[in-house]
């Protein structure tokens, strides 16, 4: 059910424990962490 509701937009979990299950059923899919998030954010250091 996850991944049939999810997968065409897995970018939307993000935080959640969907993307853990995402990340596990969908090849290729990686998730993005929160430090790459603050990383490649754009706020100053």
């Amino acid at each position: 059910m996850f991944v049939d509701g999810l997968g065409h937009r897995p970018e939307t979990t993000n935080g959640t424990v969907n993307s853990d299950v995402l990340e596990h059923f969908i090849p290729g899919f990686r998730r993005t962490t929160t430090v790459e998030r603050i990383l490649k954010s754009a706020w100053p250091s």
